[in-house]
């Protein structure tokens, strides 16, 4: 899946963003890339709206969600909710330790979100390049697998080319 395409300047800023973890301060910025990876293309039509909210507490669930987007849809003149998707973004690579972490938020943003039921809520890690590690990138995507039917997750690595930061979906 590929990001929009950014300037070089931004591209600039974007690598010390990305290494310094601060991809969460550019796709805040971005909209368009967090609709992207939410599969949600409408976020930005008269009969959608969305809402995005970064750091929320999760009190008893321990850290904060880094990110959470709140897609609704105009019906009959009312908003409903129709779907969430939480990210969890890492500095480096994504141990599969994470994907228990990205399931308690996701449970969390259920009960914390009104109208938000866990099986509408979408669950997405972002991080580095796995490199030469397949082993953790394999035990991760047999993690995720192993959850597909009770949780909706994805992963997702980083990386900048052709002047445009892009995503890849590790399962891919």
């Amino acid at each position: 899946m590929e990001g929009g395409a950014c300037s070089l300047v931004i591209l600039r800023r974007l690598r010390i963003y990305c290494y310094g973890f601060r991809l969460e301060a550019f796709l805040l910025r971005n909209p368009e890339l967090i609709h992207s990876l939410s599969g949600f293309k409408n976020g930005l039509t008269k009969d959608y709206t969305f809402e995005i909210l970064n750091q929320i507490s999760t009190y008893i669930a321990g850290g904060a969600i880094d990110i959470a987007c709140i897609y609704k849809k105009k019906v009959l003149d009312l908003w409903l909710k129709i779907g969430v998707t939480v990210f969890e973004l890492k500095r480096g690579i994504i141990d599969p330790f994470y994907v228990d972490q990205i399931i308690r938020y996701i449970e969390w943003a259920s009960r914390l979100i009104p109208g938000a039921k866990k099986e509408m809520i979408k669950g997405i890690l972002i991080g580095r390049d796995f490199g030469n590690q397949v082993d953790i990138r394999n035990l991760l995507l047999s993690k995720i697998r192993e959850l597909r039917g009770l949780y909706h997750l994805e992963a997702y690595t980083y990386y900048i080319e052709d002047n445009s930061l892009k995503f890849k979906n590790i399962a891919e």
